[in-house]
């Protein structure tokens, strides 16, 4: 596990968060367009976009997202990142995914504790959907929050391809298997 201390050269994007009452939050997903994929057949995809978490207490707006100061497709370390969200930003969609009883201080455990925080990015095998999607089991171990995100039919890039591989074996295997039954 990979702990993002406050003040420290590794992490200079996550501070500590000392709310650490218990209540009700609302939680969303926020979707934008990867630069990448702006003008392209793929830009109205959810699974070719960019996810983050927002958390709506009581007074409060808390955005949670990866961080890869790289920039690259693949390198770089992820670091969790988080503020207080005022609502404005390149997020194209939002979804709400249900309501927890939490306090800021825990997501900002759980996110400075994510399990993929330190290790190499990469754009479709360990990404910004990864570590939502791992924050959001953390945050939330009934898993009621990432059925919601199933539900809506959001399912990670590397979810997709998969799908799209199986898809595409087994029609490859009927087509062959029709080929074959006409011989």
């Amino acid at each position: 596990m990979n702990n993002y201390s406050s003040g420290g050269s590794k992490d200079s994007t996550f501070r500590p968060e000392h709310d650490n009452t218990k209540r009700s939050a609302e939680v969303y997903i926020f979707l934008s367009t990867l630069e990448v994929m702006k003008n392209t057949v793929y830009e109205s995809w959810d699974n070719f976009k960019h996810w983050a978490l927002i958390f709506l207490f009581d007074s409060r707006r808390l955005k949670y997202e990866l961080n890869n100061p790289s920039g690259q497709k693949t390198g770089g370390k992820i670091e969790p990142s988080w503020d207080d969200f005022h609502g404005v930003g390149t997020f194209e969609k939002m979804i709400f995914l249900g309501t927890i009883t939490t306090s800021p201080k825990d997501i900002n455990e759980a996110a400075k504790n994510n399990r993929l925080n330190g290790q190499t990015y990469h754009a479709s095998k360990r990404n910004c959907q990864d570590w939502v999607i791992e924050l959001l089991n953390t945050i939330d171990p009934s898993k009621s929050l990432f059925r919601s995100l199933k539900e809506e039919e959001i399912v990670p890039l590397k979810d997709s391809i998969s799908k799209f591989l199986v898809d595409s074996a087994c029609k490859s295997d009927k087509l062959k298997s029709i080929s074959s039954s006409r011989r």
